[in-house]
């Protein structure tokens, strides 16, 4: 057997396994880029609160308190910073989330207003204004609302994005600082992490339909992956729990023994990659299924300071781009890239919409591929006995 014809079958021992939900080694390429933003000095720059990536995967864009925006293209490299005055001088600004279009980057900021970044040509457009200043943020995938925490701690307000206007509230069951939201892929429900609980939110009329329990855990921060299920990570505590859309907990993994402190919890379509902020230059790498830690990447700093300490992550919806900012300048911004998480465009355009997620996809497939194989083999014996 020659080394080309291996390798050929190494490929596709490992899909089928993937497919059957067997564990695969991620094939991912990471990058670093330092410091996490260029404008403003970096000792007035901490806290990289806000980090987004563009649904197309083309675009990461990260904000800093005191420090500005700005927005990398993730195959060249290029950015394009705001400082800001850009911005309309707030003294802070926080959350970032691209308009479902990938027109815009919308910015929370403290002049109670929403900062629209046009990114077509890279120009500041007109703000929205509020009654409050909003903190977390997050763009409804049918690119019809925006949501906004009122302050980070109590309420949650549907803004519509073609008038601007504030059009309904709901109150959360506890009051603790939210660093990211969760919205169902049909933008009618809104999970959000509040402190010992998950308030689930029908988007139509701001209703707050239940609340899910963490059992002990403080939920932080929320991410959602191909399937739809959510990722809760703790605040200053080392649990990560896996919820079903129906609030049925599938995994959870405490990390006391590794002395994590679980910020988020970001998905690929093979992996998850824990913001841990307790030790400098890690990311630990887990087992979608499991919880499981299963290797751990140490992203290369190259402007110096004290080593990667995570804070908040995002994900492009296929989750074939993942960005998880820094707590420091220094710290930088890394993106790890994983294009099998992204489908050819043609085999998409061909399926059609069966309801059945990846897995049990991938799962009629790799049948399909060993029902022919065991068909070629038995060919061949039946040649050689009738030969």
């Amino acid at each position: 057997m020659n080394l080309k014809l291996k390798a050929t079958i190494a490929v596709v021992s490992l899909a089928a396994l993937a497919s059957l939900g067997a564990v695969v080694p991620a094939s991912a390429a990471v990058s670093v880029i330092a410091p996490i933003s260029t404008v403003g000095s970096p000792a007035n720059v901490g806290w990289g609160f806000g980090v987004s990536v563009s649904n197309n995967g083309a675009l990461v864009a990260s904000a800093f308190d005191t420090g500005g925006v700005t927005i990398y293209d993730v195959a060249t490299g290029a950015q394009h910073d705001f400082s800001l005055s850009d911005l309309g001088n707030p003294d802070h600004i926080d959350g970032i989330d691209f308009s479902a279009d990938d027109t815009k980057l919308f910015v929370a900021n403290s002049n109670n207003a929403i900062s629209v970044i046009n990114v077509s040509n890279f120009s500041v457009g007109t703000d929205i204004s509020l009654a409050f200043r909003p903190i977390t943020i997050e763009a409804s995938p049918d690119g019809l609302s925006l949501y906004a925490t009122k302050n980070g701690w109590d309420s949650i307000y549907k803004i519509d994005l073609s008038t601007g206007a504030e059009v309904a509230t709901v109150e959360r069951t506890n009051g603790a600082r939210v660093m990211s939201m969760c919205i169902s892929s049909d933008s009618a429900t809104l999970f959000v992490p509040s402190r010992d609980n998950i308030d689930v939110v029908n988007t139509a009329d701001m209703s707050l339909t239940t609340s899910w329990s963490m059992s002990g855990g403080n939920a932080r921060s929320c991410e959602m992956d191909n399937n739809g299920y959510l990722y809760l990570g703790s605040l200053n505590q080392s649990t990560l729990v896996k919820f079903g859309q129906d609030g049925i907990p599938w995994s959870s993994s405490d990390f006391t023994a590794d002395g994590y402190q679980v910020f988020s919890a970001v998905p690929s379509c093979d992996a998850l990659y824990m913001v841990d902020n307790a030790h400098e230059a890690t990311i630990p790498v887990l087992n979608l299924r499991t919880l499981d830690q299963e290797s751990i990447i140490t992203p290369d700093e190259t402007t110096g300071g004290d080593g990667f300490y995570g804070y908040n992550g995002d994900r492009s919806p296929d989750g074939s781009v993942i960005a998880i900012a820094g707590k420091n300048a220094t710290d930088g911004l890394v993106i790890i890239s994983s294009p099998e998480c992204a489908p050819p465009v043609a085999a998409v355009a061909s399926l059609p919409n069966t309801g059945a997620d990846s897995a049990s996809t991938g799962i009629s497939l790799a049948v399909a591929g060993g029902m022919l194989i065991a068909g070629v083999i038995a060919l061949i014996a039946i040649r050689r006995r009738t030969a």
